[in-house]
């Protein structure tokens, strides 16, 4: 290139080159710094709106749970209130209360029950002492089969039912309201139940006395009648009257035959 005079052609060409390149290394150098720095404030910008994002998202949590710890809290609360009520109301009712599990043999035939739960006036209203826990034909071996077969019905179908039943091993009567407590698996039955043993004798004492006082009026309905046959029989005339409004409340044949009025006249 020398020999032929063209190194400074030569040289040129590189300085031109060297300046092309050096002028596209600033312009790619700026151009990466001007994207770095879009970069960076994309960046900044998606880091502060996934900040007040998770500010909001945790706001939310918080709001979230602060609600639903306030509805657990009064939820808590509402049971406390419901507990404290049932438990003033379990112990201080006159009628006995009781919860009993139902006992059921391989037929699935209600055969005994035990005692889950008894209110204070449970045994004044049964007699049965310390009843909680144990088994029904444990404290009256001779309890009819129509009280078993009848809280096992409640505790399978679940429907409730009023009624009035004797036991006899217990020589009471009872007056019950008894429905399914809890799930049905569990086969609970609350039962409330009131003695009526002397209401039932002053019922029946007050059966027996109208009955006879039905065959006593009866007899002197009989009686009167019988009385009135004869006084009509006899020839004479006969008069029954009121000694107060002195009118005639009876009249014989006899009267109307010789007076020659009506029985009404």
């Amino acid at each position: 290139l020398i020999a032929f005079g063209q190194e400074r052609q030569t040289m040129d060409e590189i300085r031109r080159l060297v300046t092309e390149a050096e002028a596209e290394e600033k312009q790619l150098l700026h151009q990466g710094a001007a994207k770095a720095q879009k970069q960076s404030a994309t960046a900044m910008a998606t880091a502060a709106f996934g900040g007040l994002l998770s500010l909001g998202f945790v706001g939310m949590a918080s709001v979230t749970v602060q609600r639903d710890f306030k509805k657990r809290r009064q939820a808590e609360e509402a049971r406390r209130l419901s507990e404290s009520r049932y438990h003033v109301l379990f112990n201080s009712i006159d009628e006995g209360f009781c919860i009993i599990e139902m006992i059921f043999d391989e037929q699935e035939k209600p055969v005994d029950y035990r005692f889950l739960e008894i209110n204070p006036s449970f045994e004044k209203q049964t007699g049965l002492r310390d009843a909680r826990g144990k088994r029904m034909r444990e404290l009256a071996p001779q309890h009819e089969a129509h009280w078993f077969e009848i809280y096992g019905r409640i505790a399978m179908t679940g429907e409730a039912a009023r009624f009035q039943n004797r036991a006899e091993q217990l020589q009471r009567s009872y007056d019950v309201y008894a429905f399914r407590f809890g799930e049905p698996k569990n086969r609970q039955v609350a039962i409330l139940f009131n003695d009526i043993t002397e209401r039932k004798r002053a019922d029946e004492e007050i059966h027996g006395f109208n009955l006879r006082l039905e065959e006593l009026v009866a007899q002197r309905t009989a009686q009167v009648q019988q009385a009135l046959a004869t006084l009509d029989a006899i020839d004479d005339g006969a008069f029954i009257f009121d000694p107060e409004t002195l009118r005639n409340s009876y009249v014989n044949e006899g009267a109307v035959r010789q007076l020659g009025y009506t029985r009404e006249e």
